[in-house]
């Protein structure tokens, strides 16, 4: 049996590469005006960068009732604790096409069945393929996102071969720590800033089909909770069902879906956490 490695290691181990991929990028810029652009996008990521996780309605009012979000390993444990099924068979019936996948990325890896898995995000509505509902996290002390690994791609749709093993030298190149996860989203991004306004730089850092991801360790509690982010067509949407739903012959489904709706409401405005909400692409 190989010995597993220490993701968080290997990003620190990159550090060098990074830094040395940045200098090269601005090496090769000739006008001083795409100079500014690139200098001021990495040192937005620096300070306004924030880790989110997408999720449906469904898991965050789950978060706001048990106190703490589940990872895929916890959900899957607490889901046969309840049921005749083992946990393998709700690993299975969640991450379908994906469980070979993921698997086998996280097996390769020391404390994997402790990952959580989220988005580098600025002002955006983040990776919504996963979940109308965007978590915004607070900052990590230091200590904490020491144990944070930023990957320049989704990590099963790009460092996973054919046969399901995973290309660790690109994903050793394509790793940051923490303290240089500007430098990665910079070096990612370059060549693609100079043509975007700023307006869409989050929505360039992070979208449904691209983002930076970030593997990281630790409980994830409503006191991490930063802010909520939600699109203004689906908050609308929303909005316009718990005002006027009621008057209308609903179904079971919708009532639940308008009840938790409005809880999350009350509860974020019990507890001072604001709801963004993020203009449509």
């Amino acid at each position: 049996m190989s010995m597993k490695l220490n993701l968080f290691l290997l990003c620190q181990e990159n550090t060098n590469f990074l830094e040395g991929q940045i200098q090269h990028k601005k090496q090769s810029i000739s006008s001083q005006v795409d100079l500014h652009k690139l200098e001021k996008f990495v040192e937005h990521i620096r300070q306004s960068g924030r880790i989110t996780i997408n999720m449906p309605q469904s898991i965050l009012l789950d978060i706001i009732t048990n106190k703490k979000h589940k990872n895929i390993y916890e959900w899957a444990e607490s889901q046969a604790e309840i049921s005749a099924h083992s946990s393998e068979y709700f690993l299975k019936k969640r991450l379908g096409v994906y469980y070979e996948k993921r698997l086998s990325f996280d097996s390769l890896f020391l404390e994997s069945k402790k990952f959580r898995y989220g988005a580098l995000n600025i002002e955006g509505m983040g990776s919504s393929a996963y979940g109308s509902f965007c978590i915004v996290l607070k900052p990590f002390s230091p200590k904490r996102a020491s144990k944070s690994a930023y990957l320049q791609s989704d990590s099963l749709n790009t460092y996973l071969q054919s046969n399901n093993d995973v290309d660790i030298d690109l994903l050793k190149q394509e790793l940051a720590p923490h303290t240089h996860r500007h430098i990665l989203a910079g070096t990612k991004l370059a060549d693609r800033i100079f043509t975007e306004l700023e307006t869409k730089w989050p929505f360039l850092l992070c979208s449904k089909s691209d983002y930076i991801e970030v593997i990281f360790t630790g409980n994830v509690t409503p006191r991490n909770l930063e802010s909520v982010r939600i699109g203004q067509t689906e908050y609308d949407l929303l909005l316009d069902f718990a005002i006027n739903g009621f008057q209308q012959n609903m179904s079971l489904e919708e009532r639940y879906l308008v009840q938790g709706f409005l809880t999350i409401l009350q509860y974020l405005k019990a507890h001072n956490i604001p709801l963004e909400i993020v203009q449509d692409d």
